[in-house]
């Protein structure tokens, strides 16, 4: 298994930050992503949503399996390609003199026939790329820069 962080502060309110980066819809702004929705929804847009993202790399389904607006969000892949272990995935925010910051952590390995270790440790890589990208979009979208 190996767990990715990425950490970024984003000069908005929390409350903004949240809503940017937990719906789905605005990924399709996000640079490298082909494909977003939300293919079950819950109330609130919180737990028991599944979302679906397609990037040129990856196609996953994740639940939100915990959801604490503007605060947290859990999820967890259910299915992807290539297939993934996940463990889990969260986003942490936080208010802090310069604006909000986010804490996004994923625990997984690439489910991988044969040198899986090997595999994970290559990919990890380009999922803290992506974390970096979607946030980087949030800030641009939110802010105006970024």
């Amino acid at each position: 298994m190996r767990t990715v962080t990425v950490r970024r502060t984003i000069a908005a309110p929390i409350e903004r930050v949240f809503d940017w980066i937990t719906d789905a819809a605005n990924y399709r702004q996000v640079p490298g992503v082909l494909r977003a929705e939300v293919t079950r929804a819950a109330a609130d847009g919180g737990v028991g949503t599944v979302r679906e993202v397609t990037t040129a790399a990856l196609k996953l389904t994740e639940e939100i399996v915990g959801y604490e607006r503007p605060v947290r969000m859990d999820y967890l892949i259910r299915a992807s390609i290539p297939p993934l272990r996940h463990e889990g995935g969260s986003m942490r925010l936080r208010t802090t003199a310069d604006g909000t910051e986010v804490t996004w952590v994923s625990t997984f390995e690439v489910g991988a026939p044969v040198f899986s270790g090997a595999v994970t440790r290559a990919f990890a890589p380009a999922v803290a790329f992506g974390f970096r990208t979607v946030l980087r979009t949030a800030e641009r979208k939110l802010t105006g820069k970024g």
